[in-house]
């Protein structure tokens, strides 16, 4: 098992408490177990990833903290490119679709729209911990090409073919 920390900023703890749930209801050990942290503002978050910088940060993003948020993301990218950031998107947004497109373009690199739907960012960070687990030299001689292959896969609790 492969853990890494979840930053989650946000003002309520309306996103910390679903990815907690999503997390405990996870079958088995999962590939992404997470020490999850909570900041309030994104100068917080910054100072996290300065000292954990292949954490996940998981960011809300409200009508008023779009503008923020997407500097945060811009300049992110040139602080730390290790840091993966899934955007948060609060229900008040008119044009949720526009929003979430900005977002990936400043550099988010997952969405979610509700703390009621987080499977593709579970899924995410089981992809980013696998990709981890392999760059930290973790794969080594002691690996087939098959299991190596294997493990970056996104579905991976699925049994593997026989053959």
């Amino acid at each position: 098992m492969n853990t890494f920390d979840w930053i989650v900023c946000e003002r309520s703890n309306g996103w910390a408490a679903a990815v907690r749930t999503a997390l405990a209801r996870q079958p088995g050990p999962t590939e992404c177990a997470a020490t999850l942290c909570e900041v309030r503002r994104l100068d917080e978050l910054t100072v996290h990833l300065q000292q954990r910088p292949n954490s996940l940060a998981l960011i809300e993003v409200t009508p008023t903290n779009l503008d923020a948020a997407l500097t945060w993301l811009a300049d992110g990218i040139r602080r730390s490119r290790q840091a993966k950031v899934v955007a948060l998107l609060d229900r008040s947004f008119v044009s949720a679709l526009e929003a979430a497109s900005a977002l990936r373009e400043a550099g988010a690199m997952e969405i979610a729209q509700s703390p009621r739907q987080l499977q593709h960012v579970l899924q995410f960070a089981r992809c980013y911990s696998s990709k981890r687990r392999m760059g930290l030299g973790q794969s080594g001689a002691d690996q087939s090409i098959e299991e190596w292959a294997w493990a970056l896969l996104p579905w991976q609790e699925a049994e593997r073919p026989l053959g």
